[in-house]
């Protein structure tokens, strides 16, 4: 039964597009949502915005978010197709000049996030019920424990899974 609940779950992929842009800042904010189905990518993310080591001086770098699946044709396209349509978007959003760009990056994260649909309730309760006799597993993250949380809450509860594995050694 845990076999069969298992793959009644799905997940979503992520693509990571960077762009290297020759300029302080595009934005006041670590980070930006684009909830317009104009724009591929859901969220934009500029590390220099959380802390101003994170870019060469003078410059900063953004990173889109794109979920799909693998069947999606984003999870196919080319890294250049990529970084070329997130480099447009910006420009039709405004924030920034094409001519800016010195360049980027693309990475595709596999099983990112967890898809939360109604019908897997039973699923997932029957997983953490088998899995919770484990005494030495710990089941964190959003894969983990197949919820969408704020990275900072994934984050704290490595950590604390972390000390709960060095406190029972």
């Amino acid at each position: 039964p845990v076999t069969a609940a298992v793959e009644h779950l799905r997940f979503r992929q992520i693509v990571l597009v960077a762009l290297f842009v020759d300029r302080p800042s595009l934005t006041d904010a670590a980070t930006v949502y684009f909830p317009d189905r104009h724009f591929e990518f859901t969220r934009l993310c500029e590390p220099r915005n959380r802390c101003s080591t994170m870019a060469p001086d003078g410059r900063t770098s953004v990173v889109a978010e794109i979920p799909c699946f693998t069947h999606d044709p984003v999870w196919r396209a080319s890294d250049d197709e990529l970084i070329a349509t997130v480099g447009r978007r910006l420009v039709d959003a405004g924030l920034h000049d094409a001519r800016e760009i010195s360049g980027g990056a693309v990475r595709r994260l596999r099983n990112a996030n967890p898809v939360l649909e109604h019908r897997i309730g039973g699923a997932v309760s029957l997983i953490r019920a088998y899995l919770a006799d484990f005494a030495n597993l710990r089941s964190v993250g959003r894969c983990g424990t197949f919820t969408y949380g704020w990275i900072h809450d994934m984050i704290r509860d490595g950590r604390r899974a972390v000390e709960s594995i060095a406190n029972s050694a």
